[in-house]
């Protein structure tokens, strides 16, 4: 559907609509969001850095239908940014994972790093949201006869409403185990690389759309960081889902390292955006290998694609 010309300002504008609540487990703060870090920028993108940057993937806005996107240079203070938590309580929360080294075999530590992927993917389900039924009202007044009959854009906003609905749903549960202290609740799968150097950091929480539960499908927190010269990559998931889980998990647990790596790599392009790649493994990489990861990242926007398939696409 195309943008009239004297809304193309306005269209512009509201992609880049953000959620600004402070999405604290009680849900009773009114204090101002602040832009907080998904993937631990003292840390994590610390290691990663060149000359302060970190590579990201960012969409490229152009006048074609299909998707495009970049991997670009940018600054790690800006990079995994949410504006979901405001200052007390993005400090009062995750304070044991940022005043202290991070502890890999800490259930509360754990528990954190999932905890952080679950508000990221929330503020950004909401986010989307917000952008989709802007778009929406947006068009109709230029033609109110979409309010009237179905059409993509309107299917599109309510699809996403529904789908931070579901998202939402799903923090209240983790809200609820972070209240009661319930570190338990979720458990981990987790994989450590001593013989590969820093490359890339994710934090993401993804649903499991080959499973159906009752009232939505699984859903999987991945963090990945470098840490002690070690490369750690950790799905987390609610305990009440571990079998849904455990069935996804298990070609990754079984595989031997290096196909492991391939495996989660794939998890990570396919299935996430939040993403950050060192500097100097990014211009390390041969162009070949640049481009069959920048194409997959593109063609699994939308859907997966468990079919394609490359040598080159591994990030650690």
């Amino acid at each position: 559907m195309t943008v009239p010309p004297k809304k193309r300002q306005e269209f512009h504008d509201l992609l880049r609509v953000r959620y600004s609540k402070c999405l604290e487990p009680n849900e009773c703060c009114n204090e101002e969001a602040i832009r907080s870090h998904s993937i631990q920028n003292a840390t994590s993108q610390q290691i990663l850095a060149k000359n302060g940057h970190v590579i990201a993937p960012r969409p490229l806005l152009g006048g074609g239908r299909a998707p495009e996107i970049e991997f670009k240079r940018i600054g790690r203070n800006q990079a995994s940014t949410f504006e979901g938590l405001c200052a007390r309580h993005d400090n009062d929360i995750f304070e044991p994972i940022e005043a202290a080294p991070l502890d890999v075999q800490d259930p509360q530590h754990l528990f954190l790093l999932a905890y952080r992927s679950v508000l990221k993917e929330v503020h950004a389900a909401w986010s989307s949201a917000m952008m989709l039924q802007g778009v929406f009202q947006n068009l109709a007044e230029s033609d109110p006869s979409l309010r009237e009959r179905p059409n993509d854009a309107g299917m599109h906003a309510v699809s996403q409403i529904i789908n931070a609905y579901k998202c939402y749903l799903y923090k209240r549960k983790v809200d609820q185990a972070f209240l009661e202290q319930q570190h338990d609740r979720i458990s981990h799968a987790s994989f450590a690389y001593g013989d590969v150097g820093p490359s890339v950091a994710v934090s993401s929480l993804s649903s499991l759309d080959e499973y159906d539960l009752p009232d939505d499908v699984p859903r999987v927190a991945l963090n990945v960081f470098p840490l002690s010269g070690q490369t750690h990559a950790i799905f987390s998931y609610l305990k009440e889902e571990e079998s849904c889980a455990m069935k996804f998990l298990k070609p990754i647990i079984d595989a031997k390292p290096f196909d492991q790596r391939v495996l989660i790599s794939r998890f990570i392009l396919e299935r996430t955006g939040n993403f950050v790649m060192s500097p100097d493994y990014f211009d390390a990489m041969s162009n070949e290998k640049k481009r069959a990861i920048k194409s997959f990242f593109v063609r699994t926007i939308f859907s997966n694609a468990p079919d394609l398939t490359s040598p080159h696409l591994y990030l650690f």
